[in-house]
């Protein structure tokens, strides 16, 4: 199936007004600094990282274990949410091989057009372009992150919230692990339930002083 060229949509799409993202940015020292805090050492200590730049999330540090680190921003709010972009959410993740093939990708694919200009409504569009062509795919084996991160911020509602597991199982429904509560301490069913995003996150004790304990 041919694919769409990105740069057509953002031709084709609304932009936003002008917007200033610096406040999205960090040093990017500080950035790898709590990237690394997302998981035990023994995936952070080899893993690759990214960090975000005026023109996106770009490889920084080229790691062998095959663990992706870095640090979300807002971008992931979609045009549905009720949420504007914050940006004092962070979100630190090391994600692994398959989440980082397919769920990192769309990470990065928002974060790009948002700075690029695009509103949410268009980036929305944009990602479901590009996974009507093929340029994204949903998971098709064990895709998850850790975010254990205690200096994590994840929103005016979720705040700090638990260190927790994220597994990506397309269309899963809360109702298939127990309908619990969101933000909850059970698992239950993040993103929108039974869609192609939707995640089972599940809160984990908090890690250790050693984190390869």
């Amino acid at each position: 199936m041919q694919r769409l060229p990105i740069l057509l949509l953002l031709l084709a799409a609304a932009t936003t007004s002008a917007r200033d993202f610096s406040g999205y940015m960090m040093q990017h020292t500080e950035e790898l600094r709590l990237a690394a805090t997302a998981a035990p050492v023994a995936v952070t200590e080899d893993a690759t990282y990214y960090v975000l730049t005026d023109a996106g999330f770009e490889l920084r540090i080229r790691g062998v274990n095959g663990w992706h680190c870095f640090v979300e921003r807002a971008f992931f709010v979609r045009a549905s949410d009720n949420d504007a972009y914050d940006p004092r959410i962070r979100a630190p993740h090391c994600i692994n091989q398959e989440g980082a093939a397919t769920r990192m990708q769309e990470v990065f694919m928002r974060a790009r057009l948002a700075i690029d200009g695009l509103d949410r409504e268009a980036v929305d569009a944009a990602v479901n372009a590009a996974y009507h062509s093929g340029e994204l795919r949903p998971p098709t084996g064990l895709a998850m992150t850790y975010m254990m991160s205690p200096e994590q911020w994840l929103g005016e509602d979720a705040g700090h919230w638990h260190p927790h597991l994220m597994f990506w199982v397309p269309y899963l429904e809360n109702d298939d692990v127990g309908g619990n509560r969101p933000l909850g301490v059970l698992p239950f069913i993040g993103g929108e339930s039974g869609s192609r995003s939707s995640v089972l996150i599940v809160a984990v004790p908090p890690l250790a002083s050693d984190p390869g304990d």
